[in-house]
């Protein structure tokens, strides 16, 4: 799976007062990713949520690959069933975000 790496950028306003319904995205390079255009009915507040975590979402992908290689290398203890949790949901969502 690749995706196109980098931060994802959008003119995101700092209050959701007023929000558009629809975003551009681009690159830090300035070139053009994708628009995603949100239902009308949708509260403004939900709109700047969801925009917001699509443009962090390649950070969020690296720092879900870095936790669990960091997890990984751990030493195996059958008493630490947190850490087992958190790998385990760390897999889930690396395989959801990869379509794997």
């Amino acid at each position: 799976m690749t995706h196109t790496p980098g931060s994802w950028t959008s003119p995101i306003p700092k209050s959701d007062v007023g929000a558009p319904n629809s975003y551009e995205f681009t690159h830090p390079d300035g070139a053009y990713l994708f628009r995603v255009d949100f239902e009308p009915e949708m509260w403004e507040r939900e709109i700047v949520s969801n925009a917001r975590l699509i443009a962090a979402s390649p950070r969020l992908l690296e720092a879900c690959e870095r936790a669990l290689t960091f997890i990984m290398s751990l030493p195996y203890e059958p008493s630490n069933a947190t850490s087992t949790r958190v790998q385990d949901a760390l897999v889930d969502a690396l395989t959801l975000a990869k379509g794997e």
